[in-house]
C-alpha cells in the first residue's frame, strides 16, 4: 500500500514539474510582436536619464499613407544612439517631423509617418467620388487622400450598380472582405496604363447604358 502511495505522490509531483516547466517557457519563449507597446512617458524632470544602453535594439520603420509599414534598420544601436538621453533622441527624431518614439521592452521604435504611398502602392489607383463626379485617387482601395483628377462624368447618371460600387469605395474599410475583393477587381488598378485601360471599358458600358436608357 506505501508503495503504491509512493508512486501516486511522485506522479503528482512529476506532474506538477512538468506544468511549472511548460508554463515558464512560454513566458521565456513567447513572441515578442505579442507584448504591447509601451507609450515613453517619463516623470517630470527625468527626461535627462539615459534611454538607450549598449544591449537594447534599434528598430527604424516608415509608415506610410496607404498603412503599409517598412522596417529599414533592425539592430543594435549605432554609437551616436547608445547612452542616449530620451530629449536627445526627441532632437534626432522630431515629432514635427513624422516621427514617434516607443520602447517594446530592450528594443526602442523609431517611427516615421511619411506624407506619401510606399514604393509598391505609388503606382496604383481607384475609382470612387468627388463633387459629385467620378474620381480617380492614388494608391489602394481605402485611400481617399491623394485626388489626383475628376472625369466628366456626373455619378448620378452612371448605371446604379455602379454608384453603389462607388458610395462603397469610398468607405471600403467598413465594407465586408467579399464586397472589399469585387470592389479591387472593378475599381483598383496597379499602374496608370492598367487605369486608362479599365477607364476606356468603362466608356464604352456607360455608351451602351445611354442607348438603353434612351431608347427604353
Amino acid at each position: 500500500m506505501f508503495r503504491k502511495l509512493f508512486f501516486l505522490i511522485l506522479g503528482i509531483l512529476g506532474s506538477f514539474f512538468i506544468a511549472v516547466v511548460v508554463y515558464y517557457s512560454m513566458v521565456i519563449f513567447r513572441e515578442p510582436a505579442a507584448k504591447p507597446l509601451l507609450s515613453l512617458s517619463f516623470p517630470e524632470g527625468a527626461s535627462n536619464q539615459t534611454l538607450i544602453q549598449d544591449d537594447d535594439f534599434i528598430r527604424e520603420e516608415y509608415e506610410y499613407l496607404c498603412g503599409d509599414v517598412y522596417i529599414v534598420y533592425f539592430g543594435r544601436p549605432s554609437d551616436d544612439l547608445a547612452g542616449i538621453t530620451f530629449n536627445r533622441l526627441r532632437d534626432k527624431y522630431p515629432a514635427e517631423g513624422g516621427w514617434s518614439i516607443e520602447k517594446v521592452e530592450k528594443t526602442v521604435v523609431l517611427r516615421k509617418k511619411c506624407n506619401e504611398f510606399c514604393p509598391e502602392h505609388k503606382a496604383y489607383r481607384h475609382l470612387g467620388i468627388a463633387d459629385g463626379r467620378l474620381a480617380v485617387y492614388q494608391g489602394p482601395l481605402g485611400c481617399n487622400k491623394e485626388l489626383l483628377k475628376t472625369e466628366n462624368v456626373t455619378v448620378e447618371n452612371l448605371p446604379v450598380k455602379f454608384q453603389k460600387e462607388l458610395e462603397q469605395a469610398m468607405d471600403f474599410e467598413k465594407q465586408e472582405t467579399v464586397v472589399q475583393d469585387q470592389l479591387r477587381k472593378e475599381l483598383e488598378f496597379t499602374s496608370e496604363s492598367s487605369l486608362q485601360a479599365g477607364l476606356q471599358n468603362l466608356d464604352e458600358s456607360f455608351s451602351n447604358f445611354s442607348k438603353q436608357s434612351l431608347s427604353g
